[in-house]
């Protein structure tokens, strides 16, 4: 998803807005990855984004500190991956949807050059899973 704005909080993370207005969670070591470390560095990016649940820190004594509205958990939008251009963001997925592909043939040519034929290609990786 493309992050359009946002700001820093006062503790470095970033509040990014994606087109839709919706908030995601950005580390601040993401953002210095992107370059971008003040509001005024800020360009659009790219994320991949997971919704993510937390649990409440721990005092001194290892007592949970509630959030502020006095839930003991909390779930928001965190950016998992972050890309400086949309080029960047399609890679990424293009590198996961053939990944497996490259794979495979890879596996078959090995085959090949040590002469296993289909079948005993197929044996084998029957036989190791």
């Amino acid at each position: 998803m493309l992050i359009n704005s946002g700001n820093f909080s006062e503790n470095g993370n970033f509040s990014g807005y994606n087109t839709k207005g919706e908030r995601i969670h950005i580390y601040g070591r993401q953002m210095k990855a992107l370059g971008i470390t003040t509001d005024a560095e800020f360009k659009p990016f790219f994320v991949l984004a997971a919704k993510k649940t937390y649990g409440a820190r721990l005092d001194a004594n290892g007592n949970p500190i509630p959030y502020r509205d006095g839930s003991l958990s909390m779930t928001r939008t965190t950016a998992t991956a972050v890309f400086a251009t949309e080029q960047d963001y399609i890679n990424a997925f293009v590198v996961d949807a053939t990944l497996d592909a490259k794979v495979k043939q890879a596996v078959a040519k090995e085959y090949a050059a040590v002469g296993l034929t289909e079948a005993s290609a197929a044996e084998l990786d029957a036989l190791v899973g």
